[in-house]
């Protein structure tokens, strides 16, 4: 470690006799590193020497405080005490701030950012703004404002909002933001299938009915629980634009947390939620001006949709509770109260003639009758404040959020009848089989792309999480289940299973739909013969709404409660106090945004590249990697390669058109793992991570067999600049459950070479298929393992392409015909590769396709052109003319076949 020091008179100056010789033994020392001209080496400095010297500005110091203690979740003492603790490194007289508040305060964080509002626990009836008044208004009401007098000024009761209209600003006038909201506004509709939010019927009819140039949100909001020794919950309300792409829609950065409600028990909703509907109805009718590249621009905002959980919907719209009677927003079907063990619950069974669907009317004519009856009519208990909101219709304009209903719903109810000890008489029950199935469980070895490793059932089911209960539905269930539930079971679940997948995709077909609504049709319409009426609640009954909200509103990821449910989280990290942590809360979401900004504002050099680290989201750093190639990096350097195979040194010989004996002039080097694109590719060579698999690619092409890789190591030939995988080679079969979850297949392993042991394997090895938004992490980034070119023939020229996310997993078990090992890719086919009693058949896939419905050229045919298919060498080049400048930079060779895989020179859109 090296640094700078002041000129040494002055050091000897201000030191004592003793400390002066101290400090002449070290002149020698700095004149030799004067001569040499490099810093004094820390060990020799001596113990009073100062050690200030800095040539950063007092811009980029408050950035940086702020940006360590925002990453960090310091608390607002830790926070001041690291202000002082540097402080006390510089000299007496500098410009260093030392105050938390007025460092905020510089960064736009003033008082004026948090406006409170006091209410009336009696009426729930907000108190003016005048804080000299200190009793309800409401006549009759004698509700005070303050908890002991008026001269104290604290509320007893008040929540929280932060500014709207800046946080919007902040977020339309970031330039790759304001970009994707005009490209969405330029957008035309697509007939080829639904994509988007931005898709769906109700969104195109609403876009039609509002002005020009107008954003809409989805709303969201939920309880989060503050402390787990009381009973206090935090309500938080987030916005997000539905305009920006979904890799930056669901990005902490550009959500919006509108308010704050604090207490216990729910808030009263119309009372929280009045100033909210008073802000967006200015800013639908008055606008929001934002200053963009070109100029000013107006814009107007509404709230198009709102998703959150049952108990949540029920008090926002001032509802009857999930198991009450009238309790669906989408239709008057009353349900049926039935006996359950020694209690009671309502159930919704499946009805032929479906139940009369709710309207405007009907529902301005039920909430009018309630008031007047005073007593709930067909499920209201009154207004909601919400109705207020422009172009707000409860029935319409809510959403069934599938991680509440599919997952910690259905799901866990399902899994929870299946092991329960009262249901021991059933021809459901698993309990006796439970540990054979956490032994599959246990042994599924996932990639780095799931980020939660499987955890056994037993004991730890009520502590799995929705990303868990996802897993489990989309890719462990069938192999895992396969051997104990019964049949009628299984292929029940199954339907429940190939459904979701289905409205998951990023692109639903009609015939997706059409399949879709006819598997949860009956799943619903099975569920009371095989489990009883109790099964058949509230989220079972959602599903016969179900498809008519992707109509309407898109896949399911695009109004699922995932990326709110993890802001939840995130905030959960930024709260230290015990009283009102709004504040806290509030500054952990906006020096984010405001960091970030001042950032990019910074010149290049080393405190923008430090801040730029901090507020990185994922762990793939620039720093201290080693360039191989275009756009290839390692994360070590590589290791000299002296021999080499015969077969491997004909194949690359060939590929790159060159003779064996030229090879011996080359240097190889070999790499564990590489990074290309942002993304890490891993090989069978890194050996520290025993639990995960990340070495194992599929290489696909669709409706074709599926050959499975699995990567030993990276060669790179430093000369030419060339990285290829070597690996050795598999191929796919069969099938699992005749008519049901096509994306899940049985297959078998043929080997060949030094693969022939995996020959005598027998039982499951499964072909699995993965949606493409399956994984979001919590920055919007998708993450892949290999890339495969996928060309568009009728394009003169490709665009951009795009990066779907794959993932993958594995597993090894004594009862073979339950185990499987699984590879997921995104978005419409993954693999799955089968037990084994070595445990090394692991996969992976990813796929870099164009747009729509695209020819994708399998591996061996690519190498075919390079070898001489000189026609489809042509063709290809005619066509795809721009994506031929980068051909073949990454190779991946597997023994006996070559197999190409090609990059663009641009990184793919994330």
């Amino acid at each position: 470690m090296e640094i700078d020091t002041f000129d040494e008179n002055e050091s000897a100056s201000e030191s004592d006799s003793s400390e002066e010789e101290s400090t002449a033994n070290y002149n020698t020392s700095t004149t030799d590193e004067e001569k040499h001209g490099s810093s004094v080496p820390l060990y020799v400095l001596p113990p009073n020497e100062n050690i200030y010297s800095s040539d950063i500005s007092h811009n980029e110091h408050l950035l940086s405080l702020c940006a360590f203690s925002t990453k960090n979740n310091l608390s607002g003492t830790a926070f001041c005490q690291l202000m002082k603790l540097i402080n006390i490194h510089l000299p007496e007289k500098n410009v260093c701030e030392t105050n938390v508040n007025r460092l905020k305060e510089k960064f736009g964080f003033g008082g004026n950012f948090i406006k409170y509002y006091d209410y009336c626990d009696i009426c729930g009836a907000l108190f003016p703004e005048d804080k000299t008044q200190s009793f309800c208004a409401t006549p009759h009401c004698k509700g005070k404002r303050y908890v002991d007098d008026e001269l104290k000024g604290r509320g007893k009761n008040f929540f929280v909002s932060g500014d709207l209209r800046l946080q919007l600003k902040e977020i339309l006038e970031n330039s790759e933001n304001w970009e994707q909201v005009m490209t969405s506004f330029r957008r035309e509709n697509v007939k080829d299938g639904m994509h988007d939010i931005l898709d769906g019927k109700k969104y195109q009819e609403l876009k039609k009915k509002c002005k020009k140039f107008t954003v809409t949100l989805t709303m969201f909001t939920d309880g989060v629980s503050l402390f787990k020794s009381s009973k206090i919950a935090l309500w938080p309300v987030y916005l997000v634009i539905n305009e920006l792409r979904p890799q930056s829609r669901f990005v902490k950065k550009n959500m919006v947390l509108w308010g704050l409600w604090q207490g216990q028990g729910k808030p009263k909703m119309n009372t929280f939620f009045f100033p909210f509907v008073k802000e967006m109805i200015d800013l639908y009718h008055i606008g929001l001006t934002v200053e963009t590249s070109t100029g000013q621009q107006k814009i107007y905002v509404i709230v198009s949709t709102m998703t959150m959980d049952l108990q949540a919907r029920a008090g926002v719209f001032n509802m009857t509770q999930h198991n009450g009677l009238y309790s669906c927003i989408f239709c008057e079907e009353p349900g049926l109260v039935v006996k359950v063990g020694k209690g009671h619950t309502r159930c919704f069974p499946y009805r032929e003639e479906k139940p009369k669907c709710r309207s405007s009317i009907s529902i301005e004519q039920n909430v009018l009758s309630a008031i007047e009856a005073k007593k709930p009519v067909y499920g209201f208990f009154g207004r909601s404040i919400i109705k207020h909101l422009p172009f707000i219709d409860f029935h319409e304009s809510c959403t069934v959020d599938y991680m509440h209903g599919f997952l910690l719903g259905i799901t866990k109810k399902l899994l929870s009848l299946w092991i329960a000890g009262s249901s021991y008489q059933k021809p459901y029950f698993i309990g006796h089989n439970l540990k054979d199935i956490d032994k599959i469980l246990k042994n599924i070895k996932v990639p780095y792309l799931i980020h939660r490793i499987p955890r056994k059932i037993e004991n730890n089911l009520n502590h799995w999480k929705a990303s868990e209960f996802r897993s489990f539905l989309l890719f462990y269930a069938l192999p895992c289940l396969q051997d104990f539930l019964p049949g009628n079971y299984l292929e029940h679940f199954a339907c429940l299973i190939e459904a979701t997948f289905l409205l998951l995709q990023e692109k639903i077909t009609p015939r997706d739909i059409k399949r879709a609504e006819l598997l949860l049709d009956t799943f619903y319409k099975c569920s009371k013969p095989l489990y009883g009426d109790a099964i058949c609640g509230l989220n079972v009954h959602n599903i016969s709404h179900i498809i008519k909200l992707v109509e309407d509103w898109g896949p399911l990821w695009t109004f699922s409660c995932f990326s709110f449910e993890s802001f939840n989280g995130e905030i959960s990290k930024s709260i230290h106090g015990k009283g009102n942590v709004s504040g806290e809360v509030y500054w952990a979401v906006h020096s984010e945004k405001i960091i970030e900004n001042e950032v990019k504002q910074l010149t290049d050099g080393k405190v923008k590249q430090l801040l730029q680290n901090i507020l990185r989201h994922n762990r793939i750093s620039s720093n201290d990697n080693y360039e191989i190639g275009d756009q290839c990096y390692v994360m070590k350097p590589l290791v000299k390669v002296l021999n080499i195979e015969e077969s491997l040194k004909e194949q690359i010989s060939d590929l790159l058109n060159t003779t064996v004996d030229h090879l011996q002039t080359l240097s190889f080097f070999k790499a564990a793992k590489i990074r290309r694109n942002n993304f890490v590719f891993y090989s069978q060579s890194c050996g520290k991570v025993k639990q995960r698999n990340s070495y194992t690619v599929l290489l696909h092409k669709e409706y074709k067999a599926c050959d499975i890789v699995q990567i030993q190591y990276f060669l790179q030939i430093k000369e030419k600049r060339k990285t290829f995988a070597v690996g050795n080679g598999f191929m796919r079969v069969a099938k699992v459950l005749h008519g049901r979850v096509p994306s899940i297949q049985k297959i078998e392993l043929r080997s060949e070479d030094s693969l022939s042991t995996f020959a005598d394997n027998v039982g499951g090895n499964f072909k699995v298929r993965l949606p493409k938004r399956y994984i979001t992490t919590l920055d919007g980034s998708w993450e892949c393992a290999l890339l495969e070119v996928s060309f568009i023939p009728e394009l003169e020229a490709p665009t951009r392409p795009r990066c779907y996310p794959a993932a993958a997993a594995a597993a090894t078990s004594a009862k073979a015909a339950a185990a499987g090992a699984f590879v997921f890719r995104h978005p419409f086919t993954m693999i799955v590769s089968g037990p084994t009693s070595c445990g090394k058949t692991h996969f992976m896939k990813d796929m870099l396709q164009q747009h729509k419905d695209c020819v994708v050229l399998v591996q061996k045919e690519l190498i075919g052109f390079i070898k001489g298919w000189q026609p489809l060498y042509e063709e290809i080049q005619r066509k795809c003319f721009h994506a031929l400048n980068s051909f073949v930079e990454f190779l991946l060779i597997s023994k006996g076949t070559i197999f190409s895989i090609p990059t663009f020179e641009h990184d793919p859109i994330r």
